[in-house]
Parts: C-alpha cells; structure tokens; sequence
C-alpha cells in the first residue's frame, strides 16, 4: 500500500501553512537563519529545511542533502549563482564554523542568503516530495505481519487536523529510518522507528500525542546510542521543541 497517497496532493493553504510553520521551525521566522553552522557540527546547514553542506575531504556523519536540492532547483528551471554552480560539485568552500562565522556578512553569504530567500517554495516543494519518496518505502521495509498496524497508525496521524505536517516534517528533521546511514549502534531513529514506537491512542484525536511521545522516545535512545565525541544531548531540547510543534 502507498502511504503517501493522501497526502502527495497538499491544497494551496496547506503548503502555505506548512512553508509558514518549516520558517519558524528552522529559521526562528528570520531570513538570516537560512544559512547557519551550529556549533560542533562539521557541516553548514541551509535554506528552509536546514540542509547540510559538508567541507570537501570532511567525514560525513549524515546524508548530505543540499547537493541534492540544488539538483531538484535546477531540474526546474533555477539558475544558481555562477560561483555556487561552480563549487557546488567540490564541497562547502567555507572550512569550519569559525570561518563561517567570519565571513557571514561578505558578499558570497549574503547572496547565497538571497538566493535561498528566492527559492524557499521550491525548497518546500523539494522537501515535500522527498518526504513522500521516503513515507512509499516505509512499510515495505516491516514484515508483512507488521505493515498493517503501521499503515494503521500513519492514517490515524493523517486524519487530524494538519495530520500531513508531523510525518513529512519528521522526514525532513531526522530521515525516514531505513538506510543504513540513519543507525547509531544498528538501531534507528526516523520516522519508521517512530511508528513503530508509537502506541495507538485510544481516540483518534489522540495521534499526534502518541506520535509526540513515541519521537521524544526514539531521539532520546538515539542520543544514549551516539558514538564517543558526539555530544548530541546538547541538541536535545531543540529536538523536543521541534516535536512539541506536531502538538500545536
């Protein structure tokens, strides 16, 4: 069964709500956020979505997924700005947060900024249907005697009201759950996981709770499973407060 069905086809004020609540959530509702390096990360995050960037020759501890948007931008049309379309193929040109922090302001950043600013509906777009490639592979990924109770439980998140922004959302925030890439110790933390953490709520309107509580419990286990040296408590409260979003 496809699981994105019903929710491939957003209305119009769907995919605004939805650009509307990814701004905040990312970006703190200022333009300025669209380009950030957190501190003790390796890579830059960017855009609405906060895709990662890596310095070429850098160990890559996640998908890399801004090469990959600029591949859907310019399936469709956009044209990058000549030097972005010149390094995008080499890696991040900036080294490490500090010399990002340095050269925010100078003109590179700024018009990489402006060009994000730009491109934000495509890049919902982009997320969009990246979330709904991952949610179609979801439950072919469980033994059969599993796919129905998942199935169940992504159509009961599905049936509240705005039910499409917690699963997509959490694709977008932490994967889908089902590359090797996304295990810490061989033990997940997307959105599989989740659904399958999850405990059917007594009442339907109860989903998004038990969708809450069920993501709160799979990041907490991946942050007790981390490799040495990653720190990722640290990143905890804004990951709860990401997930308290689905309760609004």
């Amino acid at each position: 069964m496809n699981l994105a069905q019903d929710i491939i086809h957003l209305t119009p004020a769907d995919f605004q709500w939805f650009t509307a609540q990814l701004f905040h959530n990312n970006c703190r509702d200022d333009y300025d956020n669209l380009t950030v390096w957190k501190n003790g990360l390796p890579y830059m995050s960017l855009g609405i979505g906060h895709f990662t960037w890596y310095p070429r020759d850098t160990k890559r501890i996640s998908i890399e997924t801004f090469p990959r948007l600029l591949d859907f931008l310019e399936a469709d049309g956009v044209v990058m700005p000549p030097w972005l379309a010149e390094v995008r193929f080499r890696g991040c040109p900036w080294n490490s947060r500090k010399e990002f922090l340095r050269e925010r302001h100078l003109p590179a950043m700024t018009g990489l900024r402006e060009f994000l600013h730009q491109t934000v509906k495509l890049q919902v777009g982009y997320i969009v249907h990246n979330a709904m490639t991952v949610i179609e592979r979801i439950s072919s990924t469980r033994p059969a005697s599993e796919q129905q109770e998942i199935i169940e439980k992504f159509q009961t998140i599905l049936a509240t009201p705005h039910g499409f922004y917690p699963l997509i959302d959490y694709v977008s925030f932490k994967g889908g759950g089902c590359k090797a890439e996304e295990r810490y110790q061989g033990v997940g933390w997307g959105l599989l996981q989740v659904l399958t953490e999850m405990k059917m709520p007594a009442a339907p309107a109860g989903a998004r709770r038990a969708f809450a509580e069920a993501a709160v419990t799979v990041l907490e286990r991946r942050v007790a499973n981390q490799p040495t040296g990653r720190h990722e408590e640290k990143l905890l409260p804004s990951w709860r407060a990401r997930v308290r979003s689905y309760l609004e």
